[in-house]
């Protein structure tokens, strides 16, 4: 018999449903970005994997809440409270087996965009240590009781202290936060020494930096994990810990698509949204086209007409695909590609004379 989701349970609904819409909007912009500029790598394919973990502890989620996770014990059978312990377990090890991936994937974002080795191992102790940190919390979940099962149902075996979860959850609780810190920092020293238009050195610094909030949604969650050990009321108190570990995990989602986006900004301009300044910016890169123009006078009377235009246009060969332009703010090497300049003049010069000389006009060609 389904639970209806009342107080904390109904919240939990309703956020965990936001948070998977926002998640998979965020894979979905990222992976058009991606196939925008043909650059799509690993860390996609680690934050497409993190986003399926995520999905998963979401329908887990919404399996507990049916069994009636965050509703006191008194509406619940037993047979409820069981199934309800069941799928918030799974939730937590499908959460745990996606915080890794995500995790990875900004590490290996920020490798693309730098060549500093230090930077490189430092972020694949990053990788290491999120990955061993799953691992050990999946062990705690999975091996706490002998067999599995009597994780929600007692009379099926032995398990052992809650305290184990309280300690494995904290050391795990603060091991997201150091590496949340880490891939956060990095970035501004990375962004700093690239190539690139200080707006857009600020959009990607700002875009990877957002991990900062994951931690803050960790620490959050950290004063609520003694839940564990509560030995009544169990399955109302739990709510607080998935909603904010939930949060955690969509939030680097995001946080580690937004700074692939870049390229979709263009089609901002299409819909009319690019405002004045932002094409005034645009305007003054140096990778841009621009024209530069004197006006034409086209009165015949003009005793001399000397009108000239000044074209910049790139030519020689480029680094990268023809979209390249759009990927400055994507994790690529040599985001802008190095162009030759060229200035080419051309003026035109018409003389008029009295009716007894002759003289044709004059036309001086362009010359290079």
């Amino acid at each position: 018999m389904i639970v209806t989701p009342e107080g904390p349970g109904l919240t939990f609904l309703i956020v965990i449903s936001l948070l998977l819409v926002v998640a998979t909007i965020a894979i979905i912009l990222r992976i058009w970005a991606r196939l925008e500029i043909n650059a799509f790598g690993a860390d996609d394919w680690l934050m497409i994997t993190g986003w399926v973990f995520f999905t998963l502890c979401c329908i887990a989620d919404y399996f507990s809440i049916s069994y009636g996770v965050g509703a006191h014990v008194e509406r619940l059978t037993e047979h409820q409270m069981q199934q309800a312990f069941k799928w918030f377990l799974i939730a937590g090890v499908a959460y745990v087996a996606a915080t890794a991936p995500v995790k990875a994937s900004i590490c290996v974002l920020i490798m693309r965009i730098s060549t500093n080795r230090i930077h490189h191992w430092i972020l694949y102790g990053v990788i290491f240590a999120s990955t061993a940190g799953s691992i050990i919390r999946i062990c705690a979940f999975l091996g706490r009781c002998h067999p599995v099962e009597a994780a929600w149902d007692p009379s099926k075996g032995k398990c052992g202290s809650p305290e184990i979860m309280t300690h494995v959850a904290y050391f795990f609780g603060a091991l997201c936060i150091a590496t949340d810190w880490i891939c956060a920092v990095i970035p501004v020293f990375v962004v700093w020494n690239i190539r690139l238009t200080w707006k857009a050195k600020v959009y990607v610094g700002i875009m990877l930096a957002l991990g900062v909030l994951a931690s803050i949604a960790t620490i959050i969650r950290m004063r609520y994990l003694l839940a564990y050990q509560s030995p009544h009321d169990r399955v109302y108190g739990l709510t607080d810990i998935a909603i904010w570990s939930e949060v955690e995990c969509c939030i680097g989602i995001v946080a580690g698509s937004l700074a692939t986006m870049r390229p979709l900004l263009r089609y901002l301009r299409f819909l009319g949204i690019a405002t004045q300044s932002s094409r005034s910016a645009e305007s003054k890169l140096p990778h841009k086209l621009q024209t530069l123009r004197r006006p034409r006078r086209t009165n015949p009377s003009s005793a001399l007409q000397n009108s000239y235009h000044v074209m910049v246009e790139a030519i020689g060969d480029r680094r990268g695909g023809a979209d390249d332009i759009e990927s400055d703010g994507g994790s690529q090497k040599h985001i802008l590609p190095e162009r030759r300049l060229e200035i080419v003049k051309g003026t035109q010069i018409q003389v008029t004379v009295d009716a007894k000389n002759e003289v044709d006009d004059m036309e001086v060609n362009p010359i290079r």
